[in-house]
């Protein structure tokens, strides 16, 4: 781990970080108010190891995932994603991510599916990644409503 950024403040970091993100993503970048990005500079912080470490940090935000059936039948049986589907209510979640998930631990008992299993799920849909940050962090840093729309994407909600 890079020492010397862990120790820089996310305001000093920020215009180190807005150059390689610049690059990467162009004008989606100038889109951000300073302390947004700050505040999200602020939760990858912990991953960094290099600078440009950020553009791969920050591609789900900037790039929504494609997430495909067979993708997520790759990591889930066919059972536990149509278990999944019937569930998870994206609008409840994104709203209120920390009561959705409590609620659907307590709807999952004996239904042969286990939290990592929602997790992992909306992770990928989230970000196109199984591991990530915590559910409510990522629809925090997505926000609202690009997290709803991610969600139902892979829930195949079209409404």
């Amino acid at each position: 781990m890079a020492d010397w950024i862990q120790r820089m403040s996310s305001k000093a970091l920020l215009p180190l970080v807005r150059e390689f993100l610049k690059a990467a993503y162009g004008e989606l970048v100038d889109a951000i108010h300073d302390e947004i990005l700050c505040s999200k500079i602020e939760k990858i912080k912990p991953e960094l190891k290099t600078i440009q470490d950020s553009v791969e940090l920050f591609r789900f935000y900037f790039r929504s995932p494609r997430v495909t059936e067979n993708d997520i039948l790759g990591f889930l049986s066919p059972e536990t994603y149509e278990q999944i589907r019937l569930l998870v209510n994206p609008k409840a979640l994104c709203e209120d991510p920390a009561s959705a998930l409590k609620s659907l631990k307590k709807q999952i008992e004996g239904k042969g599916i286990s939290m990592q299993d929602i997790y992992h799920f909306l992770r990928f849909a989230l970000m196109g990644n199984l591991k990530g940050p915590s559910i409510p962090e990522l629809i925090e840093f997505l926000g609202t409503n690009e997290a709803l729309e991610r969600v139902k994407i892979a829930l195949n909600f079209t409404d």
